[in-house]
């Protein structure tokens, strides 16, 4: 029995070779079939016509899938994400931070820094004044964003918030009401246009602070901050590694610089700064001998 005496004799069999379009879609790990009504008319004399509906799920839209890749894809990562990059990265205004004295002679107690380590040692709610690098004519819009993070895998994705003594209403350093609605920053910085950023989705807590336009002959610009718990403070950072990442941006969230500091908030800077370099140089010179 020929092809064509099987269709004629079957009339609700329908030849393959005349379905056009039917589209198949993996969405969410589960096969669906797009919907598609159509007419589709037999080669045959006959002319028969047979009418094929696939039903889709309700609600079901086979683009959106691509649409939100798409989107994925064509937008830069947030700075305040849950995934925030940490690499160095100058950029065309040779971005850098450093960290200075507020006076030439004065001495240092409150806090170090440590270029073997590249670590920030420092008292609570004591100033560092931090040195941004800019250039000599940075564009007019520029922000430079501080956002503390855990750099330990566990719990790299939790925002970095101040412990619940010291975020309370009543400890002295909140008693100012311009602080009552940012008490869970553990970064404060010194400068009335500051702004403190709570990133709505991940939660993370960060501070901008808009660039100045370099003094004459300069190509930074400074402004003091602080830290405002201890590492140590149990609900809070609670011993856990942290790190800053400072990013250049033009606009909110559109990263053009940045930079990564580690930072240990604590009451002896200078004597852990000197214990934490000596268990470096001492791990240095067991890996060497191994």
């Amino acid at each position: 029995m020929s092809q064509m005496d099987t269709l004629d004799r079957n009339p609700v069999v329908v030849n393959p070779h005349s379905v056009q379009d039917i589209k198949v879609e993996h969405h969410h790990g589960a096969q669906q079939i797009i919907h598609q009504q159509e007419i589709v008319q037999a080669t045959e004399p006959h002319h028969q016509q047979f009418e094929i509906i696939v039903q889709q799920p309700e609600g079901f839209d086979p683009l959106s899938g691509y649409q939100d890749a798409l989107q994925l894809i064509q937008e830069q990562p947030s700075p305040t994400g849950f995934d925030p990059c940490f690499t160095t990265m100058p950029g065309d205004c040779d971005f850098s931070v450093s960290f200075d004295k507020m006076t030439s002679g004065g001495k240092n107690k409150h806090w170090d820094f440590s270029t073997k380590l590249h670590k920030l040692y420092i008292d609570m709610n004591k100033d560092v004044l931090a040195s941004f690098n800019v250039g000599s004519q940075p564009t007019d819009g520029l922000v430079v964003r501080v956002l503390p993070i855990y750099a330990q895998a566990g719990f790299y994705r939790s925002p970095v918030k101040r412990c619940p003594n010291h975020a309370s209403p009543e400890d002295p350093s909140n008693r100012d009401p311009i602080w009552s609605d940012k008490r869970d920053h553990l970064i404060r910085v010194a400068n009335e246009f500051t702004i403190y950023d709570e990133d709505p989705q991940t939660k993370r807590l960060s501070v901008m602070i808009p660039v100045k336009q370099p003094s004459p002959g300069s190509t930074s610009f400074s402004a003091p901050i602080k830290f405002m718990c201890l590492g140590s403070d149990t609900g809070g950072i609670n011993r856990k590694p942290v790190k800053l990442i400072f990013t250049l941006e033009l606009g909110q969230g559109n990263v053009i610089g940045r930079q990564s500091v580690e930072v240990r908030i604590c009451s002896c800077p200078k004597r852990d700064k000197k214990q934490e370099e000596e268990r470096h140089d001492a791990e240095k010179i067991a890996a060497a001998n191994r």
